[in-house]
């Protein structure tokens, strides 16, 4: 996206904040931008929010100036206790299983949310979906989720 809206620019920094669960408070990108940065920026925050559900509450700073652009509301859903791991997580038959119900969330998701990231941990697993609807992106999540693993404590909150 980047390359067709500035060709040249290139990301100089990306990182997220967390909090003591690992879960994330926020996440930052810095952009090198060729050209004229002050017409990039419309189109790029256009198509982040558009098309990759850039959370409310979203913002870029431009010459000291802040632009807010995100509009999508947000969901974390976490089941308790969490997937068993190992230290690449290969061939972990409840990760797998936890990937692919994922994917289904996503693709029922399609054209008003997404899943944007997920966790893994021991003591909880999550997975974080951006988009038009959290009522709807909870449900969605829930049903499949629920479906998949039986067995777990599934809880939601509204993240943006």
């Amino acid at each position: 996206m980047l390359r067709r809206l500035a060709p040249g620019s290139r990301v100089i920094h990306e990182g997220s904040l967390v909090d003591e669960l690992a879960e994330i408070i926020r996440s930052d990108i810095s952009i090198d931008v060729t050209g004229d940065a002050t017409e990039v920026l419309p189109h790029l925050t256009r198509v982040l929010a558009s098309d990759y559900f850039a959370p409310r509450g979203s913002y870029a700073i431009l010459k000291g100036e802040r632009h807010e652009f995100g509009t999508a509301e947000g969901v974390a859903i976490r089941l308790s206790p969490g997937l068993p791991i190992d230290a690449t997580y290969q061939g972990v038959a409840a990760h797998i299983g936890f990937i692919q119900s994922l994917d289904r969330i996503h693709d029922l998701l399609r054209g008003h949310g997404a899943v944007q990231s997920w966790m893994l941990r021991e003591t909880r697993s999550s997975a974080y979906l951006y988009g038009q609807s959290a009522r709807w992106m909870e449900e969605v999540g829930l049903a499949v989720l629920s479906k998949d693993f039986p067995e777990s404590v599934i809880s939601v909150d509204r993240i943006a």
